[in-house]
């Protein structure tokens, strides 16, 4: 072999052992920073949620295996929101950090005293994780930050759906009650029996022949009651408001018992009530009509004139 192959043969092994070594080094980096969960948390051991918010913050309570809201008057929030926040929280990932200074957090806005969201999670007084929720780089997107690590990690997270606003997380519903068999309001009655809807006018009005039911008005009349959502907690102004008009109340009878309900209209805004709570609640205005603006002639079938009628009608027209 001549000196000149020696020399190539050796500066190829040379350059194969540097690749090896480029790929070994790089593996190495990049198992010691492999993605790695930002928060390790047993979802159902917790039992309070702390959202903050600019100088806003909630709290979301666990009782009796539901979540709730103490700053709203200990109403049920969303179960299907919280744990989807959750979700999220617990799939954030921690990968490269584009920062790992105390300098960095103020601009990333995830310091402890300038942040945009915080999600703190706690078992009764211990806390399991806290979270500060940043800037965004991009579309679903956010900076964010373990409290006690000074890195900095891009994560998929959608900050819009992490409000400190109790109304947000309110379950909207909470009124909506399902298997109903039996509506009943001032002017008629619904009943199901086997499947089947029958109606009367009033209890003394019961005769051998039931009138034709419109089925499809039934059926949306009994939906828009087991789809009922609520908007808003109403507050004081609104209860003087209704307080001052007269409410149409319809009673439900479901298969876990019975319900009055009373739906207002005052000062173009639209409110219900149920009688096994206090609160009162806004609602929208297709809400209301759908199921208040309901009488009996809707929920008939318009009679048919037979055709002998009709012939007599026309053969007693005048010519013309």
């Amino acid at each position: 072999m001549t000196p000149l192959k020696t020399w190539l043969s050796g500066l190829l092994v040379l350059q194969l052992m540097l690749a090896l070594g480029l790929f070994l080094m790089n593996q190495k980096h990049q198992q010691a920073n492999a993605a790695e969960p930002l928060l390790i948390v047993d979802t159902t051991a917790l039992s309070k949620l702390v959202i903050s918010e600019n100088e806003n913050s909630i709290d979301l309570t666990r009782q009796n295996d539901k979540w709730t809201l103490p700053g709203l008057k200990d109403l049920l929030a969303s179960q299907s929101k919280v744990e989807r926040l959750l979700t999220s929280l617990t799939g954030l990932n921690s990968g490269w950090p584009v920062a790992t200074t105390v300098s960095s957090h103020e601009r990333f806005e995830v310091a402890e005293d300038k942040f945009q969201k915080r999600v703190q999670l706690y078992n009764g007084d211990q806390q399991l994780g806290d979270l500060l929720i940043g800037t965004s780089p991009g579309f679903r997107k956010v900076h964010i930050r373990k409290a006690g690590d000074d890195a900095v990690y891009t994560a998929k997270l959608n900050s819009f759906e992490i409000l400190a606003n109790n109304q947000e997380w309110l379950d909207k519903s909470l009124l909506a009650v399902d298997e109903i068999k039996a509506v009943k309001t001032a002017e008629f009655s619904l009943s199901k029996d086997d499947g089947n809807w029958s109606l009367v006018q009033n209890a003394s009005d019961i005769s051998e022949q039931q009138p034709d039911l419109n089925t499809v008005k039934v059926e949306d009349l009994v939906s828009g009651i087991s789809t009922l959502r609520v908007k808003t907690l109403a507050d004081d102004a609104a209860s003087e408001s209704v307080a001052k008009v007269s409410p149409v109340s319809i009673d439900v009878s479901t298969v876990d018992g019975n319900h009055t309900y009373q739906f207002y209209k005052a000062d173009d805004n639209y409110y219900v009530s149920r009688y096994d709570r206090d609160q009162l609640f806004e609602i929208n205005s297709v809400d209301y009509d759908r199921v208040s603006n309901i009488d009996i002639t809707q929920l008939l079938v318009p009679e048919q004139k037979d055709e002998s009628e009709t012939e007599a009608i026309n053969t007693t027209e005048p010519a013309q």
